[in-house]
């Protein structure tokens, strides 16, 4: 790849917000090529039209039949997009107005590299008027997953594909069963024998090509007997869309050989596995693991929330909350928390900066609202010597960076646990100042993620680790949604603490006379500039957002952890009214999935 290549794909509306790695990538995947005027570049009537993202200079339409201009575009603009959405022939020719750059992309490759590119296909349903919600869009880009095998590690989690194809049925899609147990508690099941099979079994086949018409078909297989059946595997090896692994943390160590060998023959074929960790009630996180995978799950039995998430992903659909940071202001992340799970609103995954950061991972390894307004409540209230001394807030905040007490603190409810271990994922948001980049932790000590997104500068001494000088994560990004949509989020929520500032800055307000104003100090003038720099970098990050929740904090002492209860009542009240627009647009998303309250009419 060039340099002219890259240079011309960063000055792109359409790859704003793509990083460096991301651009890098993309040039691999398209062609840079030049046109003379009047020469054309997509024809009427063609349905293999490729799509071109214009660089520089400008196109004109005409109908089959006319040389009259209907539109012309411009730098910015991409030529095929909707035509290929629609799966349908273009309708005009396109030529080349003015001397021409444009990048080509390969329609037939241009779903993968749209799930490969989320910002991308994001950038470009925005400038043809679509977002992911649509269903063309959605059809074409995103297809359910139609034969789905879930391989089970033992009898204990069968109960768990049962209430998965249960609620399938009841979102009215059409199943259809394969199964080795001869007394299936699944619907529509055909029983299948495994064991010492020699051959692909005749069933597999026969409901592939003659069973009932479905839209989807499910294989409950056990796990250990599948594998001994190399006919059987191979086939479901080449023909399924999506494969699930059921496990229990008592036996994926005993089994881990055997899981290993069916990854590396998944990874041969460029497929993938998702695991989902069946937990008993009282278990908070999943074990660690080394064995790879793509994705997991973790679900308990009695709780219908877990359970969706994997329903999410059969059906294609995944909502993340992004959350910013503001020290104390961040408690009213709680509130919103709180309010999405009042509504029934399910998050698939989670993105935190600063105290966003630590208020996510608490809450997604099994914590609850409650449990962390009491926990902020007590561990960081005021003790009464700071409350007698000048910014006696900042100066506990201070003593408890200097004095390495977070992690303690922190420690008490999270143990040792990983990142990957929680229930709900998260990722977080720190800066290393030797790049000047920002790192995302999405694995790694859950403790030690939160305390490289928290290390406020000019209060905590960067953490240097790994070759890395880690701050705070509000340095270059105070709401991380690039996060989640890199990570593939369909709909992102953003809940942004620093949407506005206090207009009264130490005693100061546009209002005060000259002669009463009172200059601050160095302290608070470092406080306001980082105040001042956040809003101002916020309303960047949200842009991406298909939602933004605005807590109003701005008189909130970023110190005052001892009112997180009333702060996260701010949040409750910040997101309550945007409700009904949210579950609007999910049920854009998937009517079935997010169907909307049925609304009373008087006679």
């Amino acid at each position: 790849m060039s340099d002219e290549t890259l240079k011309q794909l960063r000055q792109l509306d359409l790859t704003a917000g793509m990083n460096e790695h991301a651009l890098q990538s993309l040039a691999g995947d398209c062609s840079m090529q030049r046109f003379q005027i009047d020469e054309a570049i997509i024809e009427a009537g063609r349905r293999d039209n490729d799509v071109f993202l214009i660089a520089s200079g400008r196109v004109r339409s005409c109908l089959p039949d006319s040389a009259e201009p209907l539109d012309y575009r411009g730098a910015g603009a991409a030529i095929g997009f909707l035509p290929f959405l629609q799966n349908t022939a273009s309708k005009v020719n396109v030529f080349a107005d003015r001397e021409l750059v444009a990048f080509r992309l390969d329609a037939r490759q241009l779903p993968t590299v749209l799930q490969r590119h989320p910002i991308l296909m994001r950038n470009l349903l925005r400038c043809v008027g679509l977002t992911k919600t649509d269903t063309l869009v959605r059809q074409r880009l995103k297809p359910i997953a139609k034969r789905v095998a879930f391989l089970h590690t033992g009898e204990s989690t069968r109960h768990t594909s049962v209430q998965l194809v249960n609620r399938l049925h009841q979102l009215d899609e059409s199943i259809v069963c394969v199964s080795d147990q001869p007394d299936s508690k699944l619907p529509r099941a055909r029983p299948v024998k495994l064991a010492q099979q020699t051959s692909v079994p005749q069933t597999f086949p026969v409901v592939e090509t003659e069973g009932e018409p479905a839209d989807r078909i499910v294989y409950d297989f056990s796990f250990s007997t599948l594998m001994d059946s190399p006919a059987a595997i191979s086939w479901l090896v080449e023909q399924m869309d999506q494969f699930y692994l059921l496990l229990t943390p008592d036996c994926h160590q005993t089994l881990a050989p055997l899981i290993s060998k069916l990854i590396d023959r998944l990874n041969e074929q460029q497929r993938h596995i998702d695991f989902i960790w069946q937990l008993a009630t009282n278990t908070q996180v999943a074990p660690k693991t080394e064995l790879q995978f793509r994705r997991d799950f973790k679900v308990h039995c009695d709780e219908s929330v877990s359970l969706e998430r994997v329903i999410h992903a059969l059906r294609n659909v995944s909502i993340g909350i992004a959350m910013g940071g503001g020290a104390a202001r961040g408690m009213s992340h709680f509130g919103v928390l709180r309010t999405l799970e009042n509504a029934g609103i399910v998050i698939d995954r989670m993105a935190g900066t600063s105290v966003g950061a630590m208020v996510g991972v608490i809450y997604c390894c099994g914590h609850s609202v409650d449990y962390g307004i009491d926990h902020f409540t007590q561990s960081l209230k005021l003790p009464w010597p700071y409350t007698k001394l000048p910014n006696g807030g900042r100066l506990f905040l201070l003593r408890k960076f200097r004095k390495r007490s977070w992690e303690s603190m922190l420690r008490e409810h999270l143990n040792d646990w990983t990142l990957a271990q929680a229930q709900i994922p998260i990722s977080t948001v720190c800066v290393d100042l030797i790049t000047g980049k920002q790192l995302v932790r999405q694995d790694g000590d859950a403790v030690h993620a939160i305390l490289e997104s928290i290390n406020l500068p000019f209060m905590a001494v960067p953490i240097c680790r790994d070759g890395k000088v880690m701050v705070d994560g509000g340095l270059t990004n105070v709401v991380p949604t690039d996060v989640l949509i890199n990570q593939g989020c369909d709909y992102v929520i953003a809940v942004n603490l620093s949407n506005r500032l206090s207009r009264n800055f130490e005693g100061n307000t546009s209002q005060t006379p000259t002669d009463d104003m009172k200059p601050p100090n160095l302290g608070q003038v470092w406080g306001r500039v980082l105040d001042v720099h956040t809003c101002n970098i916020s309303q960047h990050s949200v842009q991406q957002a298909d939602l933004c929740i605005n807590p109003n904090v701005a008189e909130i002492d970023i110190t005052n952890f001892g009112a997180t209860r009333r702060i996260a009542e701010i949040g409750r009240h910040a997101c309550e009214p945007v409700i009904p627009d949210l579950k609007q647009a999910l049920h854009q998303l998937d009517a079935k999935l997010f169907p909307l309250p049925e609304t009373s009419t008087s006679v």
